[in-house]
């Protein structure tokens, strides 16, 4: 396996990355966002240089992005949408020009947007929020409405719809203390037998198979291969740490701690390390897998997700947090139109995590690019 870094952009030494994002095919290479103290840069050569699309603004009126999700390509171009402290941020250019769409008072800070992957056709996204549950936008993010019937625990760590959102209108929303569950587009929710101490959720995803995967801070990973009806521990003992996303390519898993990345490629029963002490620049802030395309002299992306860590805003807007050293997850929805992680992409798309370069953002801003080792990252190097 191999492992090269790229310094972080021109940016404030200050400057905190907090998520990233990818939107294929708007440009060449893919579009990869991040969401930074400063505001949002954009990269088109998979992080190797990258420009400022959008200004947070002065400190004392700064806009600063916690998390980013973008929009199924299906007739219509893409919208990128950044959620922040009372507002939602969006493009529907590609990230060159950008509106502030003001949340319902009192100001919630958002802490994970995902995008109905059936967007094109309903306009829906869900934001969820530190303290004030889950709002949710019918019209591409114009209005927000608060929809909390059911949802006993407000502090919303990470929000997934289902692959047939369009069809079953199911999410799933991780919490402080449990998993919910709406099957009515989150008009209503109910928690599921998610158990107590294994609390909190702190990231969502389903993969192809419609497995539901549930990352935890200290105990581990669920899944639930019922729709919610049940979950069991897909671990066996050896993840010790906040687990802050996953990353689905093919028939492997990987899963995203603040310092570590590992792999398993047996529904979760097992685990190693794809690559370890990622420290130095503060730890992870977002994983992209990218798939090298030869015959077109580019990049594409294969495979992303959007997992972040707690965000560095003021201490005034993060008091509630009961430990100021765990990484709250934003996680996005990832595009439908995007092989291999897309909860209901083509099955003929998931081919495997051989030759995947993973894309790995720390929260200084620089990147590293790793590439899998099919000998060792791939097929049953983990037993």
């Amino acid at each position: 396996m191999t492992s090269t870094l790229i310094p972080p952009p021109a940016a404030p030494s200050t400057d905190t990355t907090h998520a990233i994002a990818v939107a294929p095919e708007l440009e060449p290479d893919d579009l990869i966002l991040s969401a930074r103290d400063s505001g949002i840069w954009a990269s088109a050569d998979a992080g190797i240089t990258w420009r400022q699309v959008f200004d947070a603004g002065s400190p004392n009126q700064r806009i600063t992005a916690t998390c980013l999700a973008v929009t199924p390509a299906v007739t219509g171009p893409r919208t990128i949408f950044a959620g922040a402290f009372g507002t939602v941020v969006k493009s529907i250019d590609g990230g060159q020009r950008w509106r502030a769409i003001a949340l319902p008072r009192p100001a919630p800070l958002v802490t994970c947007l995902a995008v109905s992957p059936a967007h094109d056709e309903d306009g829906v996204i869900l934001a969820g929020t530190l303290e004030d549950g889950v709002l949710r936008s019918d019209d591409r993010g114009e209005h927000w409405k608060r929809w909390n019937f059911g949802l006993l625990d407000l502090s919303i760590y990470a929000i997934v719809p289902s692959p047939a959102f369009a069809q079953d209108d199911t999410i799933f929303a991780g919490t402080e203390t449990a998993l919910f569950k709406s099957e009515n587009g989150g008009r209503s929710w109910r928690e599921t037998p998610f158990p107590e101490t294994a609390a909190p959720v702190l990231a969502l995803t389903i993969d192809h198979d419609r497995t539901c995967w549930a990352g935890t801070d200290g105990h581990g990973i669920w899944h639930s291969t019922d729709d919610g009806a049940s979950w069991r521990q897909a671990s066996d003992g050896a993840i010790d740490g906040a687990v802050n996303g996953f990353v689905v390519t093919g028939d492997s898993l990987l899963a995203v701690l603040p310092e570590t990345i590992l792999i398993s490629h047996d529904q979760g029963q097992h685990w190693h390390p794809a690559i370890t002490d990622l420290s130095d620049g503060g730890g992870i802030a977002g994983v992209a897998a990218l798939r090298d395309q030869a015959a077109h002299g580019r990049r594409s992306i294969a495979a992303h997700e959007q997992l972040a860590d707690a965000v560095d805003a003021p201490f005034s807007v993060l008091k509630g947090l009961r430990d100021a050293q765990r990484r709250v997850p934003f996680g996005r929805y990832s595009s439908a139109a995007t092989a291999a992680i897309a909860p209901g992409s083509s099955p003929e798309n998931h081919s495997g995590s051989a030759g995947m370069t993973l894309l790995i953002q720390l929260r200084d801003g620089s990147v590293r690019h790793h590439r899998l080792d099919p000998d060792k990252d791939v097929g049953k190097g983990n037993r």
